[in-house]
């Protein structure tokens, strides 16, 4: 079954603005609050190479060098930064076994969530972790709506999940306040 499509032209050109209109804007930090996570992870799946879904500009890789942590090559793909802006084509797509995504769900419209889930789990990984953060962002798009435009509840995300999943996942719930739970699912086995 083909894949859907992860975006459209218009949502690409929301997240280049983003990028653009401000440097601190999506550095791909979020990542760094959840190391020792997705570390304890790849110790016990092994990972070759892991795919960042939504890497923003990368900091946490280019600055802080977190990927020594996992112990694997990284594969970065943001549709708002031109240079991660293009998925793993061919062998590089067959070497990716595991995917991470943090802050990114959120910001993917109801209409791409299912094509995003059915991609991931395409990719047979070993494992995938997230964050999905439910609540209003500071950011806003260009049309001046708010930049988190999937706020759902944890229900709703387990509903869409459950069509695709094929592998442990894992993910953080993020609370407006800081407040966060954590979800752990297994193929099969309904929350």
């Amino acid at each position: 079954m083909p894949i859907g499509p992860l975006t459209n032209a218009k949502w690409i050109k929301n997240y280049q603005n983003i990028h653009q209109r401000s440097l601190a804007h999506m550095m791909g930090e979020q990542v760094m609050f959840h190391v020792w996570e997705i570390q304890d992870l790849c110790l016990r799946h092994e990972p070759k190479k892991i795919l960042d879904f939504g890497c923003g500009k990368a900091y946490a890789y280019t600055d802080r060098k977190i990927q020594k942590l996992f112990n694997a090559e990284m594969f970065l793909y943001d549709i708002g930064v031109d240079k991660y802006q293009k998925l793993p084509q061919g062998l590089e797509e067959e070497q990716i076994d595991a995917v991470i995504s943090c802050d990114v769900l959120e910001h993917i419209p109801e209409d791409f969530i299912d094509a995003t889930f059915e991609y991931w789990y395409s990719l047979n990984p070993k494992f995938v972790f997230a964050t999905i953060a439910q609540y209003p962002a500071m950011a806003k798009l260009d049309d001046g709506n708010n930049a988190h435009v999937t706020v759902k509840p944890a229900v709703w995300w387990e509903e869409k999940l459950f069509k695709y999943i094929n592998c442990p996942t894992t993910f953080v719930y993020c609370l407006q306040g800081g407040a966060m739970y954590k979800s752990v699912y297994l193929p099969g086995v309904a929350p």
